[in-house]
């Protein structure tokens, strides 16, 4: 019945119409004696079809499109939320003003579902530091981040750590201060209290690979979804947090919090642009990835 309601027609009208169009097949593509009705083997595979047919409809048209007008077009972006507040936007701002007739679509999810809509083709262009497969993707270096660990000033750690550590402050003035200060081993923090990002978090793959390294558990005070989340809990002295030099520039400077640099291999991520190998790529996304790649050099 909601089928029936969905395309705007009768129940018995829809009925009939899959009778009919079974009828010119020769097979069955739902099985009506399960509850709720599923496809049949045949079903699925007129399914997969369909899919690819509107996929190559979807691609003719944007050839087409190519062909007629270079200046136009239509890019879907997608990010998580850290990359599409704190990246996306210094790489949008001069692509618009160059490229105004390209229209944006800007898809924000969490890094492990943007695997499978740039799959699905339901993305163009992923902007993250997800790790995707290199058979079937081509991801494009932008930029790289330093990860730091943030460490309310409150806590007794600092005064044993000396000038280490660097506020929000000192780094929004000096940001070479970042490249004074040496790298601390993470097990000198390992009696306190860490605010991390949720499990499937590409943060998170990082925070357990640097704690593994120093083979220390984490007591994990909070488990949050936002990197900006887990930094503001931090300056409220819930707990030490890892950020990222992007977000500490982008954030208000203040003496709340004293920044330190972790050795580790895992305190380096980088961001890529990434789309699908082997498929057309419309002029808009070139010319995004020419502007993206100029913007983060």
């Amino acid at each position: 019945m909601k089928a029936a309601e969905n395309l705007f027609i009768s129940q018995p009208a829809l009925s009939f119409t899959i009778k009919k169009f079974e009828e010119e097949l020769g097979t069955k593509i739902f099985d009506r004696h399960t509850k709720p009705t599923t496809l049949t083997p045949a079903g699925e595979l007129y399914i997969h079809f369909i899919e690819d047919i509107a996929r190559l409809e979807k691609n003719f048209f944007v050839e087409l499109s190519d062909l007629q007008d270079a200046k136009t077009g239509h890019i879907t972006i997608g990010c998580a939320s850290y990359v599409m507040s704190n990246i996306l936007p210094d790489i949008l701002q001069p692509f618009r003003l160059r490229h105004p007739r390209i229209s944006l679509e800007l898809v924000e999810m969490p890094s492990f579902d943007l695997n499978l809509k740039l799959s699905e083709d339901a993305l163009d262009i992923v902007v993250d530091s997800s790790s995707f497969n290199q058979n079937h993707f081509q991801s494009d270096f932008l930029l790289q981040e330093t990860i730091l660990l943030a460490v309310p000033c409150g806590f007794d750690i600092n005064r044993h750590l000396g000038t280490c550590g660097f506020t929000p402050c000192e780094f929004k003035e000096n940001p070479s201060v970042i490249r004074q200060k040496k790298e601390l081993d993470i097990t000198l923090f390992s009696g306190e209290s860490f605010i991390l990002l949720k499990p499937g978090n590409e943060m998170r793959v990082h925070s357990n690979q640097i704690f593994a390294e120093a083979g220390i558990e984490p007591s994990t005070i909070l488990e949050l979804d936002q990197l900006v989340t887990s930094y503001n809990y931090a300056l409220k002295g819930f707990g030490a947090c890892f950020v990222t030099d992007r977000l500490i520039e982008d954030c208000a400077p203040n003496n709340l919090l004293l920044l330190y640099r972790i050795k580790s291999k895992w305190c380096r991520r980088s961001i890529y642009a990434t789309y699908k190998k082997n498929r057309y790529i419309p002029r808009a996304v070139k010319a995004f990835l020419k502007d993206a790649a100029s913007v983060c050099s």
